[in-house]
């Protein structure tokens, strides 16, 4: 559990970072071939539905041009003030491309997931970018 929010901090620090320094309000064509990432942050309504949204964020990793994909819940010892502490699952997708990224959001895999948690989401956050090669 603790590798893989540590995975999951050591994949979000660039994304974070360099949001943090953009100060373009205008956004960058994106390159084809760029590798994407897509980061998910979820808090539920009934937290007896965190599991059921667990094993369906996994399914996501059939979905084609996913190249890894980390489901990782909350480490509730870390209290610093720079933790977040609302959320009760994280969720990274890496893509190959922009174009598999595209696919993803319609995919049915996708969708299926959306249609049935929706409901019980009480927040979400999200974070795309691209990955620095």
């Amino acid at each position: 559990m603790r590798i893989q929010l540590l995975l999951l901090a050591a994949a979000l620090a660039p994304s974070l970072g360099a949001g943090c320094a953009s100060t373009s309000t205008a956004a960058a064509p994106l390159e084809a071939s760029a590798t994407y990432t897509h980061d998910v942050f979820f808090r539920m309504k009934d937290p007896a539905q965190v599991e059921g949204l667990a094993a369906a964020c996994e399914r996501l990793r059939e979905i084609p041009g996913v190249v890894r994909l980390v489901v990782a819940r909350r480490d509730e010892t870390q209290a610093r003030p720079v933790n977040m502490d609302w959320f009760h699952l994280a969720l990274h997708v890496e893509f190959e491309d922009v174009a598999a990224y595209e696919g993803y959001g319609p995919h049915p895999l996708h969708q299926e997931l959306v249609t049935r948690y929706r409901a019980g989401f009480e927040r979400v956050e999200v974070f795309d970018a691209l990955m620095a090669e």
